[in-house]
């Protein structure tokens, strides 16, 4: 017997100089595509286990900045069998899915609400949830810093997915590259616009290892040691205050930078300093001792060095 589909329409945008011309570097381009690829067919499997691999294809593209449009086909049980996951009469079913949908597609929707709720929760730990109404699917979930996040119970077991996190990082991944500023997903009249600001909104964490927070800022950090071979560099970072600077290692993982720097584009000397996005993740295995990974997403800029100048009376002849 045929199967009964149906067909949703999505688009995600590439914004930023790098794409204005409408082309893209075809490695960062493939690897995006199929993490894209990866985080909806997630969607579809946690929403309905039972539904087969939805068929994700490329419909056509748009030049501006990089506009791809992509068709979604999926079984049509999913939406019943989400209608039957939720509350218990038919009104309060069809007002949820349509909640969730956002009147954009049931896949799209989700897929866009998933996204919002893993910004909200900023990359912590989610510590306990708990049903707050049975007949809405509503859910509360307490984080690693206690604060209170609600949503839907099916958003919130496709945010805890690794298979969605790593996917979503991997589309997410061109923004940390040199004119790449943006991405923005849509599905109908919903759309949500991310950076690589955003990437630890996606943590994809051990099994046996609780990782408590993800956090990223954008700091100020003088190099101390430059490694092209594991990516671990040495920084320091000074503070304004009376603080005492603080040094430690962090993984390069800009590679546009990187091929910069070995190609000789990019210098800089000692004392020299560099803008970056960093970003942090705090790891307690199961009865070890806390630990911190550190990579740098972005090298925004290099803050040449600046002598100090002379006092007066002591300028150099």
């Amino acid at each position: 017997m045929a199967r009964k589909e149906t067909i949703e329409e999505l688009s995600f945008t590439y914004h930023g100089v790098a794409v204005d011309d409408g082309s893209m570097d075809m490695v960062d381009f493939g690897k995006a595509l199929i993490g894209y690829a990866q985080a909806v067919s997630t969607v579809v499997v946690t929403l309905d286990s039972q539904a087969h691999v939805p068929d994700i294809r490329i419909t056509r593209t748009e030049r501006g900045s990089f506009t791809v449009f992509a068709q979604i086909s999926q079984d049509v049980t999913l939406l019943e069998s989400l209608f039957d996951f939720l509350g218990t009469s038919t009104a309060n079913k069809m007002a949820v899915g349509a909640e969730i949908a956002g009147g954009v597609g049931l896949v799209g929707g989700a897929f866009i609400a998933a996204i919002r709720l893993c910004r909200k929760i900023g990359g912590k730990a989610i510590r306990s949830r708990k049903i707050i109404s049975e007949a809405t699917g509503e859910e509360e979930a307490t984080l690693s810093d206690g604060q209170k996040v609600t949503g839907n119970i099916n958003i919130f077991n496709i945010v805890v997915n690794n298979s969605f996190n790593s996917g979503a990082r991997a589309f997410l991944e061109p923004t940390s590259r040199y004119g790449v500023d943006s991405v923005s997903v849509s599905a109908g009249r919903e759309t949500e616009t991310l950076k690589s600001e955003d990437l630890h909104c996606f943590p994809v964490r051990d099994a046996d290892i609780d990782v408590s927070q993800v956090t990223s800022c954008e700091l100020v950090l003088a190099v101390e040691r430059v490694s092209f071979d594991d990516g671990n560099w040495r920084f320091t970072q000074f503070f304004d205050d009376d603080r005492v600077p603080v040094s430690f290692n962090a993984i390069m993982m800009d590679a546009d930078f990187t091929c910069n720097v070995e190609a000789g584009r990019i210098a800089f000397r000692k004392g020299d300093q560099l803008r970056v996005l960093l970003e942090e993740t705090v790891r307690k295995p199961e009865g070890g001792r806390q630990t911190r990974l550190r990579r740098i997403v972005r090298v925004f800029n290099v803050i040449p060095y600046i002598p100090p100048s002379p006092l007066p009376g002591f300028e150099s002849e």
